[in-house]
């Protein structure tokens, strides 16, 4: 689109498309910026409108995918986990396992804990709610990083252009994972981290450790990642050196000249702050003790690579990740970022890597695309009341559908769970109806069924969790989770496996093909027919509840 009128007042060059326009401004009056080429100053004012349009998609967001979409299979794991710790405290060793004296590592614990609360108190819907506030939470607290990278009190409709398009990137994860807190740990990492940067005011580092200290209890998978962030701010400016002998003076990184040493003691802090949860260095190690178990033969699509197209969200995320790419060809080698560009590249590589990691993705690129958008302000409109009113409205209207929205999907939610392979509702109530001892039975599961039957107080072989079924986890020297593959896929004859370990009790999925093993052997009957599904049990045990 070409750009039909260009003036310059005072320094700030202006092109209007229309009756838009767009302005490149700076907090510095004789800033200049390489790949823009135009002056830059601070401008007055913001256009409303734009920032209500972008609140309202927000909202509206929330209330149509992120409510109803909140529940995840994987919840019964967290609440079987929670409920077990309420009850009789932290567990060492597994509780829901037909394999005695297995370790244990609940990474999740206090995440699983808050899910128990809230399911307890009002089900699926309030834990839907809960997981609402946090991604609000999250939008307004990328807001507050946008507004700190770009450097400006006015003309922050970029910033929330950009916190739109990375909330609606990264909601795939969010829901009742604990991915969110996640998302709010490394969001206000990166802001304390810049306002101290900005500021040279160290006590906006004290904030680190105690985040780490809290998301190491909520998500401990994650938690390291923390480190990382401060270590890239903590990094020496190595061109310094190297500018004094007058050599690469066309290469550069902005706001290098700060302090390291208090980042270098904030990062030695909050490495013993990951030490403070039950597990204590297994709990902290706990990344690197998993790593390489839920990948196993790409049996979690997760774990596959990030395919661009695959899905509206993962085409954001990419337009996210060119977007990065061109504002660091437009900024040139001599405004590199080094922090920003470090974590937005090793975010992107991680994405490409594994498509579970599309969600940092967005959170760092947005990051770097937040701050290289400093002094650009979009305008639409003039700032007048019938604006201010208009903007209002909007926001109004959208919080309102948001409401609305969620009241919709909140029966559906409610309904939560229904009868399916991945929670054998049917299957369950059966056998709570024939009274079975739930401590002797030894139920054989495929793998997603595995913490529905561990939530109704079953022992299984396998459930959502595989990396503590391996040895680095369980401490026994055996991978359990490898086992199970190799019979899943056919490289153990499931007659084997069952030998192994004696199952009372089997839900097959109905496209697993072991159906026949049952039908065709005179020691095993089929008690139920579910949706997906079908439940067998062995003979001899079977008749001890039903004559």
């Amino acid at each position: 689109m070409s750009i039909v009128k260009k003036a310059s007042l005072e320094g700030v060059e202006v092109g209007s498309i229309g009756n838009a326009s767009v302005s490149v401004v700076s907090e510095e009056p004789s800033a200049s910026r390489s790949g823009f080429k135009m002056k830059m100053r601070t401008t007055c004012g913001g256009d409303l409108f734009l920032m209500a349009i972008a609140i309202g998609a927000i909202l509206l967001f929330t209330g149509s995918m992120i409510f109803p979409d909140s529940y995840d299979n994987d919840v019964w794991f967290f609440l079987a986990t929670g409920d077990y710790i309420l009850e009789h405290g932290i567990p060492y060793t597994n509780p829901f396992s037909v394999h005695e004296g297995l370790g244990f590592i609940a990474q999740q614990w206090l995440h699983c804990v808050i899910s128990s609360l809230l399911y307890h108190a009002g089900g699926f819907v309030l834990m839907g709610v809960w997981t609402g506030v946090l991604f609000l939470a999250l939008a307004a607290s990328l807001f507050v990083l946008g507004r700190t990278l770009c450097q400006t009190r006015t003309g922050s409709e970029a910033v929330m252009i950009l916190v739109a398009l990375c909330v609606i990137g990264a909601s795939a994860y969010a829901s009742v994972r604990p991915h969110l807190y996640s998302m709010l740990a490394f969001t206000w990492i990166m802001w304390s981290c810049e306002s101290y940067r900005k500021s040279g005011n160290v006590r906006f580092l004290i904030l680190v450790p105690l985040i780490a200290c809290l998301h190491v209890n909520l998500h401990a998978a994650i938690a390291p990642y923390d480190l990382f962030i401060v270590a890239c701010y903590a990094l020496p400016d190595a061109l310094t050196l190297v500018h004094r002998r007058g050599k690469l003076k066309k290469v550069g990184f902005v706001e290098a000249s700060y302090a390291r040493l208090p980042l270098l003691i904030v990062l030695v802090v909050s490495v013993l702050a990951l030490l403070v949860n039950p597990y204590g260095i297994r709990g902290a190690l706990y990344l690197f003790l998993s790593f390489g178990a839920a990948d196993h033969r790409n049996r979690i699509n997760e774990m596959g690579h990030f395919v661009p197209a695959i899905n509206w969200q993962t085409a954001l995320v990419t337009a996210l990740m060119f977007a990065v790419a061109l504002a660091a060809g437009r900024m040139g080698p001599k405004r590199m970022n080094a922090p920003l560009s470090i974590l937005a590249a090793a975010a992107i590589i991680g994405a490409l890597a594994y498509l579970r990691n599309q969600w940092i993705s967005c959170l760092f690129c947005f990051a770097y695309l937040a701050w290289s958008s400093r002094g650009v302000h979009l305008r639409m409109f003039k700032d007048s009341r019938a604006v201010k009113g208009f903007a209002a409205a909007v926001v109004l209207a959208a919080g309102a559908g948001m409401v609305a929205l969620a009241m919709h999907a909140a029966p559906s939610l409610e309904a939560q769970p229904v009868d399916s392979a991945r929670t054998p509702v049917k299957g369950v109530e059966y056998l709570d109806q024939i009274g079975v001892d739930k401590e002797t039975t030894r139920v054989f599961t495929f793998f997603n069924a595995g913490g529905f039957l561990e939530y109704h107080g079953f022992k299984v072989n396998m459930d959502p969790r595989p990396e503590i079924w391996n040895s680095a986890i369980n401490g026994v020297g055996y991978d359990y989770y490898f086992e199970y593959v190799q019979m899943a896929e056919g490289d153990m004859v499931f007659n084997t496996y069952n030998y192994l370990y004696d199952f009372d009790v089997f839900f097959i999925d109905s496209t697993a093909g072991t159906d026949p093993y049952f039908t065709d052997n005179d020691g095993y009957r089929r008690i139920l027919t579910g949706d997906g599904y079908t439940v067998y049990a062995k003979r001899s045990w079977y008749d001890q509840y039903v004559s």
